[in-house]
């Protein structure tokens, strides 16, 4: 079992704060997973323009309000598959954005690095979720979401987009490949 201190950190903030906005009723998981993927759009937007440490923060708030929103949602047990669902394919549509906005200010050299990494970032948690379908051993990832949001928002914060996209495309294939076989063991 992977041990994974990117969620363990992020957890000690978004646990705390879920906790401190369970009784208010207009926000809802539901809603804080809209307001993720929003976060990643302007993400994506600020990436394109090149707005680099902008951009870091926004996709820091958007990997919390991910986490949050599991969170409030296990605090008030109303967590279930409808909202398991809409979180994980806004999940993909806010990995591929963020990603599509770095191919996109990136030199065409990183075309390729980049749409591996667009491929790996759905692969490993396509990988988790089926073997879980079909009942089969899941390991735990080094490539989890939590990680790919750490590696985007370091490269931000250091101005590589390229070299991001080869790190992010490297990690989650080999973490994809990892929980296959773990899978097929």
């Amino acid at each position: 079992m992977i041990i994974n201190p990117v969620a363990q950190l992020n957890k000690k903030l978004t646990v705390p704060l879920a906790h401190a906005i369970k009784d208010i009723p207009w926000i809802t998981p539901n809603r804080l997973t809209w307001l993720s993927l929003l976060f990643s759009v302007f993400t994506s937007l600020e990436i394109i323009y090149g707005k680099f440490q902008i951009a870091a923060v926004l996709n820091y708030i958007a990997a919390l309000l991910d986490s949050l929103d599991g969170d409030l949602a296990r605090i008030r047990g109303t967590g279930g598959p409808k909202g398991a669902l809409l979180d994980a394919v806004l999940d993909r549509y806010a990995d591929i954005l963020v990603l599509a906005g770095f191919i996109l200010n990136s030199p065409a050299d990183y075309l390729i690095p980049g749409l591996a990494a667009i491929l790996g970032s759905v692969v490993v948690p396509y990988t988790r979720a089926k073997c879980e379908a079909l009942e089969l051993p899941v390991a735990g990832s080094f490539g989890s979401r939590d990680i790919r949001q750490l590696i985007i928002t370091l490269g931000l914060l250091l101005n590589i987009p390229g070299p991001t996209l080869c790190v992010l495309a490297v990690i989650s294939n080999l973490s994809g490949i990892h929980r296959l076989w773990s899978g097929l063991r």
